[in-house]
């Protein structure tokens, strides 16, 4: 079963009261238990779970089963922008797939246990088997594993084989009548679906059809535990954001996987490729360098090399200083675009052939959000084209799609661009013409997304020279080079300054 093993989670309800196995079954699909007073105990604790508020909705299932017969759907709580951890328990595609509420996991352990017990003592007794089964009645099914879980038939095919939908899981299967279909004790119906129907959001249409697709998102999701952001819950199917706590966006890494499946498929088209690469005058506003003052702090927000990396100005207190606040004003200003951004880009124009240069609305797969970039290169293959986006507020760069970049808005070009491109001191290879690897890493640990203190070495070259110092410490007058690690290492050296 597409069953995913789920963290224990403390949870009000109580199954400690089901009745021994000692109850007759009529003729009918559900069983009644002549335990009059263990029964009532039991229904009143299921019926304190499934009491009606303002945010729990009891429906009908709509789609591949469109009828749940006579099995409870609640929404757990959960409405427009809820935010939960959910394990997903069976995909059919990005489309729908089903998701189990890590806060409801001890509930259905609970639950499974009973079930498992409880028709594992009747397992051999076909006095109970589902003989006369009908579309849309829940009985209980054992799965391939050995053990039951709660069940419904979809229909009923020739030679006494079932349809069944796993309800607290989603998945479908045929099974063969006789043993392993049950009738279904009355109180495990009452309990809610424990799986969710979901939709995943942002899919592309075109990609969405593409087996690959559903491939690519089974093996990154299926029997994993995700952050999701309910975007919409409309007639019990939520749409879901959905993020892996280490590896980032799901659609992210569907859009990344995808990229690189038709990159592969495009080796062969490589000699063909037409590449326009050119230095062309940047559309976005530059900081007045001028304004810097001798020593100012700055954050690190991309490594380009070693020697080369991207800084931001670093937002400070409120301030009377003129050029200070202008700072603050420009960072409060990116904040803004970027939320608007992500949040109204579907509103944008399209491209049709973006240019060398063009400012873009573009979205990064490592967060799925949206920002401002500049087209910096164009790879022109027979059935595609790849666009590289050099991400203008923090200097990151990444090849993308036509379909995750956007026409920006004439408004959003007055902020200047938040990042510069610098050279740090006469930092140089040391004794080699290009980095080597390992000293690129050591790089991005030292530099990183740190706050530094820094001076402008020289205003006069491309890229702007700057010198850059670890934070001043405590009792001391000089601060140290941010950089002095890779000297001492012997992983770089200080060029003359003729070099």
């Amino acid at each position: 079963m597409d069953e995913s093993d789920t963290n224990d989670n403390e949870d009000d309800s109580d199954f400690s009261n089901l009745p021994n196995p000692k109850q007759s079954f009529n003729n009918g699909n559900l069983v009644n238990d002549p335990v009059d007073d263990v029964s009532e105990d039991l229904n009143d604790d299921l019926n304190e779970d499934l009491n009606e508020s303002e945010n729990t909705r009891l429906a009908i299932l709509s789609g591949t089963v469109p009828n749940m017969g006579p099995y409870v759907i609640s929404s757990f709580g959960l409405n427009s922008y809820s935010n939960m951890l959910v394990t997903i328990s069976h995909v059919e595609s990005i489309h729908e797939f089903y998701a189990q509420v890590m806060s409801n996991s001890n509930m259905l352990d609970e639950m499974d246990d009973k079930i498992r017990t409880y028709y594992g003592f009747y397992e051999n007794d076909d006095t109970f088997n589902l003989t006369n089964a009908q579309p849309y009645m829940a009985c209980c099914v054992r799965y391939k594993d050995g053990f039951w879980y709660r069940g419904l038939v979809i229909a009923i095919l020739p030679n006494d084989i079932h349809q069944v939908f796993y309800v607290d899981f989603g998945n479908t299967e045929l099974v063969k009548g006789g043993g392993n279909l049950k009738k279904l004790y009355e109180k495990f119906v009452e309990h809610p679906v424990m799986s969710l129907r979901c939709t995943l959001e942002t899919c592309n249409h075109e990609w969405s059809a593409d087996h690959l697709f559903t491939k690519y998102f089974k093996e990154i999701t299926l029997g994993k535990t995700l952050n999701s952001h309910v975007v919409l819950c409309e007639d019990q199917l939520f749409t879901l954001k959905l993020t892996d706590p280490e590896q980032g966006g799901i659609y992210g890494q569907l859009v990344k996987r995808i990229e690189q499946a038709e990159d592969s498929d495009m080796q062969n088209e490589e000699a063909d490729a037409i590449i326009e690469f050119e230095t062309v005058p940047s559309v976005y506003k530059d900081f007045d360098m001028a304004d810097w003052s001798d020593l100012f702090n700055i954050s690190v927000t991309h490594v380009d090399r070693p020697d080369i990396v991207y800084i931001q100005n670093v937002k400070s207190e409120p301030t009377e200083d003129p050029w200070q606040e202008s700072i603050n004003n420009q960072l409060n200003g990116l904040e803004t675009l970027s939320w608007e951004m992500s949040h109204k880009h579907h509103t944008f124009g399209r491209f049709s052939n973006p240019k060398i240069g063009a400012a873009c609305c573009a979205q990064y797969t490592e967060d799925d959000c949206w920002y401002r970039g500049e087209v910096i290169c164009i790879r022109t293959f027979k059935s595609a084209a790849l666009i590289t986006v050099l991400f203008v507020d923090y200097g990151t760069k990444e090849e993308i799609t036509i379909d995750r970049m956007c026409r920006l808005p004439v408004q959003y070009l007055s902020l200047p661009k938040q990042a510069v491109r610098c050279k740090v001191g006469n930092l140089a290879p040391n004794g080699k013409i290009e980095w080597p690897p390992e000293v690129f890493t050591e790089a991005q640990h030292l530099f990183a997304n740190k706050v530094f203190h820094a001076t402008v070495a020289d205003d006069t070259v491309t890229p702007l020279k700057i010198e850059i110092y670890d934070q001043l410490e405590e009792g001391k007058n000089k601060p140290k080079p941010a950089y002095m690690p890779l000297i001492v290492s012997g992983m770089a050296r200080l060029a003359s300054p003729h070099e």
